[in-house]
């Protein structure tokens, strides 16, 4: 087996290995490769010249304690099914957090199918997500006032910032610019997706919503808005919209509304991995006197006791913890002491480990993007 990075002329037959792996149809997969397809960021298993896996990486920036942190989102981790269970996908995924270790990229994220099968790469869950979901015979409630229909392109300044103002209180999200607002406005469009907003009365944008609708169900896909009213209004318009039909709104934990026979359910969404733990340390540490010493079986260069500046150091360390969940602590979704107390960190000393869960506290961890 042969691992390298992906050719531009590699495009059908990875488009072929797509559908086979996850079936979407020619329209998605036409927008994918022609526009999310990187080959400097594809990394492809080669068996006698035929691709028979691939991990496709998308550089991006994270909003991490207030923080914008390059990135990398991995999606479309990929074995044709006759090659499963011969350790094509590890090798392709510890190859790729390699180059990127080469590369500085500090974090890495996915949203996988089952976040279990990424616990061994070092990639732990690091975020959560809100559900609401009304069944098809459940009630709905009336249109509400203040929620229009937008057409794609209408009004982009005001939904970037709409957008900004809602990541700010979180750790996590995708960080975007103007630019990358508009990518993810096209992804969306692609898709087949619709959008509505929510105004107040003076005409401004309070939240947005990107849906998609088939014959049986509405997804909400992006809710975000910038007051509990304003996410209930946006709710109750898909309602309504998806009368007789299953309705599920991806939503934040901290604001999921309430409606008549409505099921509000949390669930860990998300893993993030460390490519570069000296560059992240230095992008969110900071404080003199600390010592971690951190196993990364996936990136040995990770691997060693460092200061929060991101230095290598002779000093005894304080905690010990492997790279996975060193980064469930750094973005803020475990505090030190949640994670020692479930047993993936060990505590050489309390009073340095308190202490720097008071310069890292938990934070409200959010993503906002899955690939």
């Amino acid at each position: 087996m042969e691992i390298g990075w992906a050719l531009p002329q590699d495009k059908k037959e990875l488009s072929e290995l797509w559908f086979t792996c996850f079936g979407d149809d020619e329209a998605f997969r036409g927008w994918f490769f022609a526009n999310r397809f990187w080959p400097e960021y594809c990394l492809a298993a080669r068996q006698q010249g035929q691709i028979i896996g691939a991990v496709y990486g998308l550089p991006t920036r994270l909003w991490v304690r207030q923080t914008v942190v390059p990135a990398v989102i991995i999606g479309g981790v990929s074995t044709h099914p006759d090659h499963r269970g011969k350790g094509v996908m590890r090798r392709l995924f510890t190859d790729f957090m390699g180059e990127m270790h080469r590369r500085r990229v500090p974090l890495t994220f996915l949203h996988p199918v089952r976040e279990d099968l990424y616990f061994s790469l070092e990639h732990y869950t690091c975020s959560d997500r809100g559900f609401l979901t009304l069944h098809a015979d459940t009630p709905r409630p009336a249109l509400p006032k203040g929620v229009i229909p937008l057409e794609f392109g209408q009004r982009m300044e005001e939904l970037l910032a709409c957008y900004r103002q809602y990541i700010a209180p979180y750790s996590g999200p995708v960080w975007r610019d103007a630019a990358a607002q508009r990518f993810k406005a096209d992804d969306y469009q692609a898709g087949g997706a619709k959008l509505i907003a929510a105004i107040d009365e003076q005409n401004n944008i309070e939240g947005y919503c990107y849906y998609f609708r088939d014959e049986t169900s509405v997804m909400g896909e992006e809710c975000v808005a910038l007051s509990d009213d304003a996410y209930l209004r946006l709710a109750q318009a898909l309602a309504h919209t998806a009368e007789g039909l299953e309705l599920t709104i991806k939503l934040p934990t901290d604001h999921l509304p309430q409606l008549e026979g409505g099921i509000a359910e949390v669930k860990p969404w998300g893993c993030m991995g460390i490519a570069h733990l000296p560059a992240l340390l230095q992008t969110l540490g900071g404080g003199k006197g600390f010592a971690l010493q951190i196993t990364d079986p996936v990136v040995p260069a990770n691997s060693g006791i460092f200061d929060l500046e991101g230095n290598l150091t002779e000093k005894a360390p304080q905690v010990s913890l492997t790279a996975g969940h060193l980064a469930q602590w750094l973005c803020g979704y475990r505090s030190l002491a949640q994670l020692a107390a479930e047993g993936h960190a060990v505590l050489h000393d309390a009073a340095a480990a308190a202490q720097l869960d008071e310069l890292l506290p938990p934070q409200n961890c959010l993503c906002s993007e899955e690939y």
